[in-house]
């Protein structure tokens, strides 16, 4: 497999001269999540309207905008200069989408039992305690209230805890390239779930190592209330495309248009390094 910084090349390459289209494309990506953060923050005492409207932006809104600036991507990468209403154009995926979340829900069931065991192993008093201890970090005294035994079950729950959460990434891990089979191959959402898990399989703690590659960025979009994401999104989700294409390239079930861009990228990176 090439090196994570061969990906990053491609796709800069690929966005040179339309960066700021590609930055509106993903603007209602970027920008809704610190949206809905702020509702909550602003309008806390409506929960059950603010929880509607999180619950809304995050499941159909969220994911269909991300699917119309995707599809943008790949149009622009195949030089046909889309017009940028294109970016609406995700929420004819809205049903395709609903096998997808599915699986990244059966995906994190390890972290959501064990986070329901851990819940209810812990006797009321010592979560009680959790929770004044949470609300007031200051007070570590708080905790001195807790059994030494309860201490050891603790621990061992943390350590189950840690384990499934590892083991729910992994598994999660195999679905990250639906949403770029969707909408480069057309074809259902079943159907792009087991096509990832086929193109991801021996290449997961790579797909892992290239996410973890851009965590300095994310960094950035915490410190900056997520302003630093309209750059990073546009530039992060086609260096994924750009792994799908060589991933789909290796197990023989390219197109001739997406062959024809790899190899038209590869050449112009091959003359920027001689």
């Amino acid at each position: 497999m090439q090196s994570y910084s061969y990906f990053k090349k491609l796709a800069k390459k690929s966005l040179q001269g339309n960066f700021v289209k590609c930055i509106i494309a993903f603007l209602f990506v970027s920008l809704l999540p610190t949206l809905t953060s702020a509702m909550n923050t602003r309008f806390s005492e409506y929960t059950i309207p603010v929880a509607v409207t999180g619950l809304i932006s995050s499941l159909i809104l969220i994911p269909c905008f991300k699917m119309g600036a995707i599809e943008y991507l790949f149009e622009t990468i195949r030089k046909n200069k889309p017009p940028l209403g294109n970016m609406f154009n995700g929420f004819k995926y809205i049903f395709k989408l609903i096998p997808i979340g599915i699986a990244r829900l059966i995906s994190f069931l390890p972290l959501i039992i064990v986070s329901i065991v851990l819940i209810n192993m812990l006797p009321k008093e010592t979560m009680d305690i959790l929770t004044e201890y949470y609300n007031n970090p200051s007070d570590a005294e708080i905790l001195n209230a807790i059994p030494m035994i309860e201490y050891k079950t603790m621990f061992f729950l943390e350590c189950l805890f840690i384990i499934s959460a590892a083991l729910s990434i992994y598994l999660n891990t195999h679905l990250s390239l639906c949403e770029y089979i969707l909408c480069n191959e057309g074809i259902s959402g079943f159907k792009s779930v087991f096509k990832s898990i086929k193109l991801m399989n021996g290449h997961i703690l790579y797909y892992i190592g290239f996410s973890l590659s851009f965590i300095l960025w994310v960094l950035a979009g915490a410190f900056t209330g997520g302003i630093s994401n309209l750059i990073l999104y546009p530039y992060q989700q086609t260096s994924y495309i750009m792994l799908y294409m060589e991933l789909l390239y290796r197990n023989s079930g390219i197109t001739e248009n997406t062959k024809e861009n790899i190899e038209n990228n590869e050449d112009t990176i091959k003359e920027d390094t001689i």
